[in-house]
């Protein structure tokens, strides 16, 4: 679902700045979305308003508001969007999506999780503690 998020917020982005919200010439990130801290904002959200501010010479928050007009979601993944703060756009994911990916969880078994990365090869795994007289 982040991916496809991310998916929807660079269309956003494009968008916006084909339709003249954003100024053509600055380049545009590719969206980064954390787990906020308050659950109570949502599921995942964005600052890239506040990265694209100073190369586009506008208010964080115009820019989250301008992302957020053009942001089309036909899968129907986000419940809701909303501006926070100073520019911060969270997102809500729909109960559809999420159980659309509780489908896919079942589905795979205890294959889901399982990555490709290292391609069967050994790894060695350290702890560092920055305590050393602890575990």
């Amino acid at each position: 679902m982040k991916e496809q998020l991310k998916r929807l917020l660079s269309g956003a982005l494009n968008d916006a700045r084909t339709a003249g919200r954003l100024p053509a010439g600055i380049e545009l990130p590719l969206p980064e979305l954390q787990v906020p801290r308050d659950p109570t904002h949502g599921d995942l959200a964005t600052n890239v308003a506040m990265m694209l501010a100073k190369a586009a010479g506008m208010a964080p928050r115009a820019i989250a508001e301008a992302v957020l007009a053009h942001l089309h979601d036909p899968t129907g993944v986000v419940a809701r969007a909303e501006v926070a703060g100073p520019g911060f756009i969270n997102f809500t994911f729909s109960d559809s999506a999420w159980r659309k990916r509780l489908g896919e969880i079942l589905e795979q078994g205890e294959r889901y999780g399982c990555s490709p990365i290292g391609a069967g090869g050994r790894v060695q795994v350290e702890f560092v503690s920055a305590n050393p007289t602890g575990p």
